[in-house]
């Protein structure tokens, strides 16, 4: 069964940014300039996400401080998975 996931990135190097963004079209569609939605299975979603530490590991030195991938699967803040970065925690911030 698949979810609806949304990605969401903010990478300061254009290189960098340039390599996810390339990586996410294959996977889904853009919604804002550096958000992707992404109807996907677990097992998909998994393999997202190692696709994007993948490039993020080989390519180390063009990560920043304040760089971040953030992978939402459901307002549950359970399921959000924190790639690189320090994003707030948004269970905080929760609209009903």
């Amino acid at each position: 069964m698949n979810d609806i996931y949304f990605i969401s990135y903010d990478i300061t190097n254009n290189k960098l940014r340039r390599k996810i963004e390339k990586k996410l079209k294959n996977y889904g569609s853009r919604v804002q300039y550096s958000i992707f939605q992404c109807f996907a299975s677990t097992e998909q979603i998994t393999k997202v996400s190692n696709a994007l530490e993948n490039i993020l590991k080989l390519q180390e030195r063009l990560v920043s401080d304040g760089d971040s991938v953030i992978i939402i699967g459901s307002m549950n803040a359970d399921k959000i998975n924190y790639i690189i970065g320090e994003a707030q925690k948004l269970h905080q911030y929760t609209i009903f």
